[in-house]
């Protein structure tokens, strides 16, 4: 007790070959004799696999936590999106009209399985090996269970080999901090084009962007650019261990030390991203103009498809016809509507005024009111859903009403 005290305190520094022997010393130096009994029944193997275990549940759960706080983030900005809708891009070429919000919680969906992955790595860290002694055990018989409890450990390892040559649940983290990574690294690529000036929907501020060193005009989203970068790491951390576990025979390898960097860097780097991403997501600025003027005619086309299809026009037919009114338009240099009568009913008698007219931003959205589409309804549910598991919403998760639908 003394010498946590005084570790804690920074009064003692520990000083040995390892921090096991560092201990054993530092105890010897205050109590004697008795400190050399601390060893007995004990293996640095199973030691080393004790202590990474415990690290690594401490790590998944800062890891889930801090993934939770930038669910919120997002999830505070789709509800502040409220009606806006945009284009979705598939391709990176504008398809169709969705809320704003429905973004927003696409990347939040993705995290909340990132979460599962860090919870399943805690799972498989949270097995206690001591006990299991260098390789093959040890002689003496103690009270496991009671040990484990006292470490914070809810299983127990029945395979001495196994327990100090296992290092799945330190593979496990990386793989979901990877994972992780690449998801930030899409969100971070979204927000490097949308605060483009070819998107402009969205401003990093001051604070959250720099300057160039030579273009004076210039405004980089450096935080996104960033964190898109330490996705390789985190990936090549991951990759990085599997390697070195791949050509180990069983039991404990001196290779298996390589781990600690792996996960350690990982840890690292995963706090530094979690903790300035949520702060640098919020102050974004929006600007629902250039966001409103993305909503160009061509975002409606499938809906003309569908609008045939409701017809009695098989789908196939619909879409061939609305590609070739498409195609004609863009030859003439005008809008579908605008093309004479006459050119039109020559593709199908389906494409009157007064359909093309009908077809709105509107209208398209709220034709997907139902999960999984981009409707106010369907986006709703989503928004109460997320606002309730993180604990930042008092709606009703079934509520079936949705923000005011978004106008052309």
């Amino acid at each position: 007790d003394a010498l946590v005290s005084d570790l804690a305190g920074g009064a003692v520094a520990l000083a040995g070959e390892d921090v096991h022997s560092a201990v054993e010393a530092a105890l010897a130096w205050r109590c004697g004799d008795p400190a050399r009994r601390l060893h007995t029944g004990r293996s640095r193997n199973d030691q080393v696999s004790t202590l990474l275990r415990l690290r690594v549940m401490r790590l998944c759960d800062q890891a889930v936590e801090g993934v939770r706080e930038l669910e919120r983030t997002l999830t505070g900005q789709a509800r502040a999106a409220g009606a806006q809708a945009v284009a979705a891009y598939t391709h990176l070429q504008p398809a169709q009209p969705v809320l704003l919000a429905h973004w927003w919680l696409a990347h939040g969906a993705a995290l909340e399985r990132d979460e599962a992955r860090f919870e399943a790595a805690r799972e498989a860290a949270d097995l206690m090996p001591l006990g299991a002694g260098a390789v093959a055990g040890t002689p003496l018989v103690f009270a496991r269970i009671a040990l484990a409890s006292r470490l914070g450990f809810s299983r127990l390892a029945v395979n001495s080999l196994d327990a100090v040559g296992d290092r799945d649940f330190a593979l496990e983290y990386l793989n979901a901090a990877a994972v992780l990574a690449v998801h930030l690294s899409r969100l971070a690529e979204d927000l490097v084009l949308w605060c483009s000036p070819g998107f402009g929907w969205l401003a990093a501020p001051d604070g959250f962007s720099t300057g160039s060193s030579l273009l004076p005009q210039k405004r980089n989203p450096d935080l996104f650019e960033l964190a898109r970068g330490k996705a390789g790491r985190l990936i090549a951390n991951a990759q990085r261990l599997a390697v070195v576990m791949k050509g180990l025979p069983s039991a404990y390898q001196k290779d298996l030390q390589e781990d600690k960097e792996a996960v350690f860097d990982t840890a690292d780097t995963l706090a530094a991203l979690l903790d300035a991403l949520p702060a640098a997501i919020a102050a974004l600025q929006p600007n629902r103009e250039r966001m409103t003027a993305s909503l160009t005619p061509d975002l409606l086309a499938v809906e003309l498809a569908d609008s045939l299809v409701a017809e009695g026009v098989p789908f196939r037919d619909a879409h061939a016809a609305v590609g070739r009114l498409w195609a004609e338009a863009e030859r003439a240099g005008v809008a579908p509507d605008a093309l004479p009568e006459d050119a039109r009913f020559a593709i199908s008698p389906h494409f009157t005024a007064a359909r093309l007219a009908s077809l709105t931003v509107e209208s398209a959205l709220a034709r997907r009111n139902h999960p999984p589409g981009a409707g106010p309804k369907s986006v709703a549910l989503q928004l109460a859903q997320h606002e309730a598991r993180l604990g930042i919403g008092a709606g009703d998760p079934e509520a079936p009403e949705g923000p005011e639908s978004p106008t052309a």
